[in-house]
Order: structure tokens, then sequence, then C-alpha cells
């Protein structure tokens, strides 16, 4: 793949210049109410102040030889866009493309093609706290928390392959790192703690008997798309209904913001979030 040394930035959305009229798009947004609706590979949208959005999307693979990354790189060469957004944390870039996507999956390629061409990039994660608390209003703390963190363990057993025993060190560290977020939390969630995996052990047998362990959590729990009656996860479908809901909006608005201000914005995520914002593209496209 042609990549040309330039260098990467920060970028945050744009302050100011949204315009009004394009905020009732965002209602536009489908939730995930057990509509099945199949992946789709791109969005686009061009705005008549100059303006363009293209957000694609993609597999969860670390395999460099996987077709999509060169569909990724035809895109973004040929939009040229003004800012890059990548789903999941910055873990930054490796020393080649090969080893960027090996160890930090698709994400890392938007953030290699962003810095040889100089394009700032970022993530497109809303605010964990925002989120949390959005989660909040439908669930309790204790299912909104067991949701976070059980699906966690399932991606790192299924994409990394950790064992249980290299599973619960991760987890006594994600632990100590999550406690100080509850602490941010307003009142009364502000003292709920789990303070290592023997206590989520605990809560998680004041739900489950089967599996027996937290460690063996199945990743299909942690699918929007499905009913947690049917899956065994009595809530966690539910919750990643109305996380993955929040995501969407807050993907919607920070593209929408890019648009009212004409500027060119790329995103890349998973295929199966984009036909519930088709038809706010559409929306801003009309405007």
């Amino acid at each position: 793949m042609a990549l040309l040394a330039r260098q990467q930035g920060d970028t945050q959305p744009p302050a100011g210049n949204q315009k009004t009229d394009l905020l009732h798009c965002e209602a536009a947004v489908i939730p995930y109410d057990g509509t099945d609706l199949s992946a789709l590979e791109e969005l686009s949208a061009d705005m008549i102040n100059g303006g363009g959005l293209r957000l694609l999307g993609s597999e969860h693979t670390r395999n460099a030889n996987h077709p999509q990354f060169q569909r990724i790189e035809n895109v973004f060469t040929g939009f040229e866009p003004d800012v890059a957004y990548f789903e999941g944390p910055d873990r930054g870039v490796r020393e080649t493309l090969e080893e960027t996507i090996l160890e930090t999956g698709e994400g890392g390629f938007i953030r290699m093609l962003a810095k040889v061409r100089g394009v700032p990039a970022a993530s497109l994660e809303p605010n964990p706290m925002d989120e949390f608390v959005y989660v909040l209003e439908e669930f309790s703390i204790e299912q909104a928390s067991l949701f976070y963190l059980l699906r966690a363990a399932a991606q790192w057993r299924e994409r990394e392959g950790l064992d249980d025993e290299a599973m619960t060190a991760r987890m006594n560290e994600f632990l100590a790192r999550a406690n100080g977020l509850f602490e941010n939390l307003p009142a009364p969630y502000s003292d709920f703690t789990i303070l290592n995996a023997d206590e989520l052990a605990a809560l998680y047998a004041k739900y489950w008997t089967e599996p027996s362990d937290w460690r063996d959590a199945p990743l299909y729990w942690f699918s929007p798309e499905q009913k947690s009656e049917d899956t065994g996860g009595i809530f966690t479908n539910e919750v990643n209904a109305r996380s993955s809901h929040y995501r969407n909006l807050s993907v919607y608005r920070l593209f929408a913001a890019h648009a009212a201000s004409g500027e060119k914005a790329f995103g890349l995520m998973g295929g199966d979030h984009l036909p519930r914002l088709k038809p706010t593209f559409e929306c801003l496209e009309a405007q």
C-alpha cells in the first residue's frame, strides 16, 4: 500500500459554527429495536458548503492481508479528508504497517494513514462517563458494570487468546482504573466499587450459574442485535443496545459538526453501525 511520509496531529470536534438545522437529523438514528439490519461498507454525504463525510464500515481483524485495508486506503486517498476518526482508544502506531495492524487492528491502520498524510486523527468513542450515565438511565449500576467488565473479558479471550490467569491479571488492572471512574459518577453511584476479580466473580454468581466462571461469558451476550432472553445474557444484550445507540448518536453529532463547518471528515467503524446511521447521512446531505 502506498503510504507517503508526513506527520500526525491531534484533533477535536470543531467548536461553534454548527447550524441548528442539522440537529433534527439526530432523530433519524435507528435504535436497536430488534430490527435486523445488514452491515454496510460505506456512508457518504456531500454538503453544499463544501464539506463532506465518509464513514466506512469494517470487519474487526488483525490480518494485514485482509482486502478491506486496500478498500479503506483507496477511499481515504481519493477523499483527502481534513480529519480522520477511528474506533476504539488511541494505541498509536508501530514501526511497520503490518505490525500496526497486527497489534492495534483497523484503528491503527487509520492512524497510520493519517500520520503519513499529515491528517489529524482522533477516536470516535464518546466520553466513557457520559455513555455510562446514559446506560444507567435504564439499568442498575451492577448490570451496567457487569456488562462492560464481562464484555471486555470476552474480547480479551476471543481476540487476544488470553488464558484464565492472564484474564484475571488483566481484569485486576482494569478494575483499578475503573474504580477511579466510579468516584466521578453522580450520587448514589459514586460509592459503588468492584475492587478485584474475586469481587467480580461474586457479583457474577449473583446473576449467572452457567457458565459458572465469569471468564467464560460468551461473546454473543454482547450483541445489540440479539435478545438476552435468547442468549442467556439476562440483561447484557439490552445494555449493549443502549450503549451502542449512544455511540451512534455521538458519531452523528461529531460528523454533523464537521459538516456544518464545511470540513471533510473520514471515519471507520464496525459495519453493523452504519445502517443505523444511514438515515442521518441522507438527512444531512439534504440540508
